[in-house]
C-alpha cells in the first residue's frame, strides 16, 4: 500500500532558501514566504518562553494524490517537549517541537492570508492553510521520508492533533 504523505527535510541556509519558491513560486518568496516565517518565529516567541531564536526543522508535506503540492512546515526540536501559553485563546499546555511547529505554521498562514494583497496570493495561501490543517486532521504517521532523519521525529499522535486544535481555535 502506497504511503498517502511524503515529508522531506530541508536543513536551514541554502536548502531554506530553496524550499521557499516551492512552496510559494518564486513570484511570492517576499510577500508570502519571508512573511511566513517571519509569523512563525514571532509567534513562537509569544507562545512559548523556551525558544529563544535557533534553528528550525524545516519540511515539506506532499500529498502523493498531487505531488505538485507542498505544504511549509516548521518545527522546533522534535526531541523536546514545549510549554505552550496561547494569550489568543488561554491555551496551556505542552507540545512536541513538531506538533507546535505544525500548529504555529497553520497559524502563520492564518495571518499571512490577511496581509497578502493580490488575489494570487489570497488564494495561494488560502489554499495551502487549508491543505495543511486537512492534513494534521487526518495525520496517521503513514508517511514515507526522505534526507535520512528519523520518522518519530515528525509523528503525530491523537493527543498532538487535539493539542493543535485546541491551540489554532
Amino acid at each position: 500500500m502506497a504511503k498517502k504523505y511524503t515529508i522531506k527535510k530541508y536543513s536551514s541556509g541554502v536548502d531554506r532558501l530553496k524550499m521557499l519558491p516551492i512552496v510559494f513560486g518564486p513570484r511570492n518568496i517576499v510577500s508570502c514566504g519571508l512573511s511566513f516565517e517571519a509569523l512563525v518565529t514571532t509567534k513562537a516567541r509569544q507562545i512559548t518562553e523556551e525558544y529563544d531564536g535557533g534553528e528550525w526543522g524545516i519540511y515539506t508535506v506532499t500529498p502523493n494524490e498531487d505531488l505538485s503540492i507542498f505544504l511549509p512546515i516548521y518545527a522546533l526540536d522534535p526531541s523536546k517537549t514545549y510549554k505552550v501559553n496561547s494569550p489568543d485563546n488561554y491555551f496551556q499546555g505542552e507540545m512536541t517541537g513538531f506538533a507546535l511547529g505544525s500548529a504555529l505554521s497553520l497559524i502563520a498562514l492564518s495571518h499571512l492570508s490577511f496581509q497578502v494583497e493580490t488575489q494570487e496570493e489570497q488564494d495561494l495561501v488560502g489554499d495551502l492553510h487549508h491543505r495543511l490543517r486537512d492534513f494534521i486532521l487526518s495525520y496517521d504517521n503513514d508517511i514515507s521520508t526522505f534526507n535520512d532523519f528519523n520518522p518519530k521525529d515528525v509523528a503525530l499522535t491523537r493527543k498532538d492533533v487535539n493539542l493543535i486544535i485546541a491551540l489554532i481555535d
